[in-house]
């Protein structure tokens, strides 16, 4: 429905910015990526040296397994402008791990190294918890479980708690991953996320 409008309001002014900018976003997060692109393209034509657009876009580019132009558009992005949230951006854009720490389809890429050297450059910018649950992703696709269970130990949060019982439920560790979901479920209280309760019916039904 949110589209079906945007493409009225476009069809009045097809070269309105953020109209077509908010477009991009929507068709990014249905996981519409070629259309996201195409959207994003005519954005850049309308304000190219817009480097926000270019981080969005980057990131959809990856998402859509077109790896090699993102990082040369971040890298663009990170010579106009250099904040944390590029840096992460960018990290991920090497491990292949999207903005919220899941791992995406084309994440072969494999430039773990890179993306851990992007993630210390996001940490002297400014910490932010995301980039902690990201460096502690990347370890894990590294293969490095037991690092990467420490950083998520850090954090102590019921996402992080949530992986480290996944972790625990692939190293076949059942009583372990059994408490630690538990203790996910009561960290987040009343606000405890939907797919943690899954992976607990899972867990307990192994």
């Amino acid at each position: 429905l949110a589209k079906k409008y945007l493409n009225k309001g476009l069809a009045i002014e097809p070269q309105n910015l953020n109209l077509l900018l908010i477009k991009g976003c929507l068709l990014f997060q249905i996981n519409n990526t070629d259309e996201a692109i195409n959207t994003f393209e005519k954005t850049l034509e309308l304000d190219p040296d817009n480097v926000e657009i270019k981080n969005i876009m980057a990131l959809c580019l990856a998402k859509a397994g077109k790896t090699s132009t993102a990082i040369r558009l971040m890298s663009e992005v990170l010579r106009k402008k250099s904040t944390a949230r590029y840096y992460n951006n960018m990290a991920m854009i090497n491990a292949m791990v999207d903005s919220l720490g899941n791992k995406t389809e084309n994440f072969t890429c494999g430039y773990y190294e890179t993306a851990l050297q992007y993630l210390d450059s996001a940490f002297s910018n400014g910490l932010d918890p995301v980039f902690r649950v990201n460096e502690a992703n990347v370890f894990l696709l590294m293969h490095d479980t037991l690092l990467a269970q420490s950083k998520y130990l850090e954090m102590n949060n019921q996402f992080s708690l949530n992986n480290i019982a996944a972790i625990d439920f692939w190293n076949s560790e059942y009583y372990s991953a059994e408490n630690n979901i538990k203790k996910a479920i009561e960290l987040g209280g009343n606000n405890v996320c939907p797919y943690i309760k899954e992976n607990e019916v899972c867990i307990n039904q192994r």
